[in-house]
């Protein structure tokens, strides 16, 4: 044991900075402690006169707040130091430390901590640099724990790290092992997956499942004693961090439609994180939903699967997870709705004597939907594009495919995504077309100096590929990146149409809201708000050709581009998610005392920090259309 903690010390900060024959004498003079899973090593403000280092095993730091509430701040594993700020500063631990797994520490007294600041300046660097950043931490959480409580949010599990609920230590096996192996290990641990990793090393590479061993190798009716974990592993493997949230988890699983996520840091692997973890965490069956849907074979299944997804969104708001990571949740289950829907009225058509699609097509969603930046169930904005049909063919494929949008468009209506005002549909011949009339389409939009065609082409801008033959959509995607890059006149009119709506900002900062009317000191956080940034960052988008349809994945692109600077797009960032975040919380107030989800806010009712986050989102937004008036009009693109 020593050997190993003296190796270990030698490659971790700020120990790798002492000499090795100090390391030794300081492994030589401390002791070694073991601890159970959930034992706690110690409790905030218990006094303490020892430094912990780990050496095997995990284990957390956990902050409770007044009321009890617990939240998880930092996790630590081998190499990794705790309570040496106690100390250092001669007081009682702010934070409870307790074991994640079987753990085992070394130990060594304040004084013997206190003689290695002292004798060695470069240790003393660098560990006063991870103090400071540890600290930071702690106030960074501890402050939005404060602001949750003094809203009254209550903490759920949306809210906790992944760390907190995986299962360690994980079973592995190598990529060589035969499935005969796999499968005793599976019957004798009572489990059904194994991560595979490379040999002499920790890195997972894929992932061993008993659907795999029945659908690869049973079913195939292949040799058991010659078929290896590499030949039938599931790969990549998808991954998570032990910091990242419930949520962040959630997402990967739903959009992968996996029930398995391999937990690491630094690329080496530390735990793993089930379905059934998932499941455990909370009461509200989130994952469950997916089945649900799947396993639907009528509108009135459907429909019933709605109220759950409903229940994850208040869940997810009012655990305070970010406004885009919501949005991408729920577009996730809509379009899954949205598919399912498709299948059972083809399966309609079929029965009703029409047949199976005359032709290759592909449903789109537009707008909001197509940036997956839903708010509630916003109403529906969708196409048709399908393949070009023979000249003898063409009546009874635009025939065949109005009567399957009718089919949809009504039954997501009976789900509760309302028609478009604007006739925004695919039930509508106008957002109805094959290829070659959608080129016609779009070629006309981008002559045009009508403001409401060039208005209306926005919606197409943002499509996004649902359902069908995705090669046709990806056609229709780079042609329009092709024709609207040099359509310097289209551009030009999209930002006037921007810049002409300023942000409702006064000289000195204050939010201006109308005088009188309805909307009497209300802020419409949509119109004044969001929507200016989904403006802006799609003139840029456009300008560059980025293929990415959501807000946030385009200033990411825009950043890889070389356009945004890795500061200017979190900003951007936050700030847009910090109004949609609004919008949705008032959103679902409203509709929870039988108002209409209108987006608006009255400023005055916030508290004053929210005010300020407000006015601060404003601001950025302000800046960022300025930006664009200053690089698309004055620039000449």
């Amino acid at each position: 044991m020593e050997k190993k903690t003296i190796d270990i010390l030698l490659q971790t900060a700020p120990f790798n900075k002492l000499p090795k024959n100090v390391v030794e004498a300081l492994v030589e003079n401390a002791s070694f402690r073991t601890y159970q899973e959930q034992e706690f090593i110690f409790r905030e403000k218990q006094e303490l006169n020892e430094v912990y280092v780990v050496i095997e095993g995990m284990a957390m730091a956990v902050l409770t707040m007044s009321d009890g509430e617990e939240s998880v701040i930092e996790f630590f594993r081998p190499g990794n130091f705790f309570g040496e700020v106690a100390a250092m500063a001669v007081s009682n631990p702010p934070i409870s430390v307790q074991a994640v797994q079987p753990l085992t520490c070394l130990v060594f007294t304040r004084q013997a901590f206190s003689n290695l600041i002292h004798t060695n300046p470069i240790f003393a660097e660098e560990m006063t640099r991870i103090i400071s950043e540890r600290l930071l931490k702690i106030y960074r959480e501890l402050h939005e724990e404060i602001s949750h409580h003094k809203h009254g949010i209550e903490t759920l599990p949306f809210r906790k790290k992944i760390g907190e609920f995986m299962s360690a230590p994980v079973l592995t096996c190598t990529p060589s092992a035969k499935v005969t192996e796999i499968a005793k290990i599976f019957l004798e641990h009572k489990i059904s997956s194994i991560i595979v990793t490379k040999k002499n090393d920790n890195v997972p590479m894929g992932i061993v499942t008993e659907s795999d061993l029945i659908k690869k190798v049973i079913a195939r009716e292949k040799d058991i004693k010659t078929v290896t974990a590499v030949e039938i592993m599931g790969h990549p493997l998808h991954t998570i961090e032990a910091n990242n949230y419930y949520y962040d988890a959630l997402l990967k699983m739903v959009q992968n439609h996996i029930k398995h996520l391999a937990v690491v840091e630094n690329n080496r692997l530390i735990g793993i994180v089930t379905v059934k973890d998932l499941m455990k965490a909370r009461s509200v069956g989130t994952l469950s939903i997916v089945d649900s849907i799947e396993k639907q074979t009528t509108i009135e299944g459907l429909i019933k699967a709605q109220t759950e997804i409903d229940k994850v969104l208040e869940a997810l708001v009012n655990e305070q997870a970010p406004a885009y990571e919501i949005s991408t949740i729920i577009t996730e289950f809509n379009d899954r709705v949205t598919r399912k829907i498709i299948q059972i009225s083809e399966q309609q058509m079929i029965d009703e004597g029409f047949g199976a699609p005359p032709a290759e097509y592909c449903w789109l969603q537009l707008g909001a939907s197509g940036r997956k930046e839903q708010l509630l169930r916003t109403p529906q904005n969708n196409a048709i594009l399908y393949s070009d049909p023979s000249p003898n063919r063409m009546k009874t494929t635009e025939q065949y495919f109005a009567t399957l949008a009718e089919k949809v468009v009504t039954s997501l209506k009976d789900c509760g995504f309302d028609e478009c005002a604007k006739g925004i549909t695919a039930k509508n011949p106008l957002w109805r077309k094959s290829f070659k009339d959608w080129l016609v389409t779009i070629d006309n939009w981008l002559k045009s100096t009508d403001a409401n065609v060039v208005d209306t082409s926005t919606y197409l801008l943002d499509f996004r590929f649902v359902y069908g033959k995705k090669r046709i959509a990806e056609d229709l995607r780079y042609f329009i990146l092709d024709e609207t890059k040099p359509a310097t006149m289209f551009l030009h009119q999209l930002t006037d149409k921007e810049i002409a709506n300023e942000i409702p900002l006064g000289i000195l900062g204050e939010i201006i809201t109308p005088n009188s009317g309805d909307q009497k000191g209300m802020l419409n956080l949509r119109n004044d708000g969001y929507s200016h940034i989904v403006n802006c960052i799609r003139l840029y988008s456009l300008r560059y050709g980025a293929e990415k349809t959501s807000t946030f994945e385009r200033i990411e692109e825009m950043v890889e581009l070389g356009h945004f600077s890795k500061f200017e797009a979190k900003k951007y960032k936050e700030a847009f998610d910090c109004l949609l975040r609004f919008a949705l919380e008032k959103n679902i107030q409203k509709v929870k005392q039988g108002k209409i989800a209108d987006n608006c806010i009255s400023p005055l009712s916030l508290e004053k920090d929210e005010q300020e986050l407000l006015k601060d989102a404003l601001v950025t937004t302000q800046k960022l259309q300025e930006r664009t008036r200053s690089f698309l009009i004055e620039n000449k693109i």
